[in-house]
């Protein structure tokens, strides 16, 4: 039986990719499960698309939330 995964979208203030590359490094640490993060910079909500074995969506929005970024959910899928 395969797992189910999960694809969190986020709107951001992330805005350059230093920045990104340190959020990644620390939600990766902090989350075992998240399988893959990207961004999209060129987009002007900095979309922060995140991959996850597991519904963490809230523990992460709230993570970023205290590093002081403006975060809101914007979608949730899953397969």
């Amino acid at each position: 039986m395969k797992m189910k995964n999960y694809v969190f979208v986020y709107k951001t203030s992330i805005d350059t990719r230093l920045t990104f590359q340190e959020i990644k490094r620390r939600l990766s640490q902090k989350f075992a499960a998240i399988l893959n993060i990207t961004i999209d910079l060129e987009d002007e909500d900095a979309v922060l698309r995140v991959e996850s074995s597991e519904q963490n969506e809230e523990h992460i929005r709230a993570l970023l939330y205290t590093y002081g970024y403006e975060i809101s959910l914007m979608g949730v899928f899953g397969d």
